[in-house]
């Protein structure tokens, strides 16, 4: 035995370490040791362990088999019936196994759901109840076919071009190069003059010279 599974049975048993170590007649302290997993759980604590989980009451089988009579005649599956009393569909099916015992204020509400009294919700428990609407069910918005009608006219209506309005033309700038000397001359004239096919062109007016370059050649031109 495990010292997890020595756990689980002490809490479905509803026993505190105190009572258990009680039945079991070793100490307290010696339990939590088994519990934390400090030193092994000999064989004879395991068995009587076990002998104390064979021995149900017949309270104790009636509880967990009229829980689920109760259920079911109320025709709720698992998950609405723990809704109802506040706790998970994990502990209604280890109620209704057996597997762990009911405290008090459980039983208080199973019976409050018997009497047809809606019994409070646990925290952090709510009801959720999701309406599911057909696609069928939503009906589509009237639309105004006169509104619809306007609005396509209007999209279909050309917006008249006012031919009075005049047409600015693009100013086109000329670049001239002065010399130092007086003389002057246009890039347009520098591209005539270097060979077709000129990547770069560096323009010197103080050597009376533009330098240029295609590929690996290179060369240059007087200006003036």
């Amino acid at each position: 035995m495990t010292n997890t599974e020595l756990t689980e049975i002490r809490e479905s048993l509803s026993l505190t370490k105190a009572q258990l170590a009680e039945k079991l007649g070793i100490t307290n302290m010696l339990l939590g040791r088994y519990e934390k997993g400090s030193c092994a759980i000999p064989e004879k604590v395991a068995e009587a362990v076990k002998k104390l989980t064979e021995k149900k009451t017949v309270d104790e089988e009636d509880v967990s088999s009229l829980i689920k009579t109760i259920r079911e005649s109320l025709g709720l599956n698992k998950s609405a019936f723990a809704r109802m009393i506040g706790v998970t569909p994990a502990m209604i099916g280890s109620y209704e196994s057996g597997k762990y015992k009911p405290k008090a204020e459980i039983l208080e509400k199973i019976k409050a759901v018997t009497d047809g009294e809606k019994p409070e919700t646990a925290p952090g428990v709510a009801e959720k109840q999701e309406e599911v609407v057909s696609s069928e069910d939503i009906m589509p918005m009237p639309v105004d076919e006169e509104i619809a009608a306007s609005a396509e006219e209007e999209k279909q209506e050309e917006v008249p071009v006012d031919e009075a309005v005049p047409v600015e033309e693009k100013v086109q700038t000329a670049i001239v190069i002065q010399s130092l000397m007086g003389g002057s001359i246009t890039p347009e004239e520098i591209l005539s003059r270097v060979p077709e096919g000129t990547e770069t062109v560096y323009v010197k007016p103080e050597e009376n010279k533009a330098y240029w370059t295609k590929g690996s050649e290179s060369g240059s031109i007087d200006l003036w």
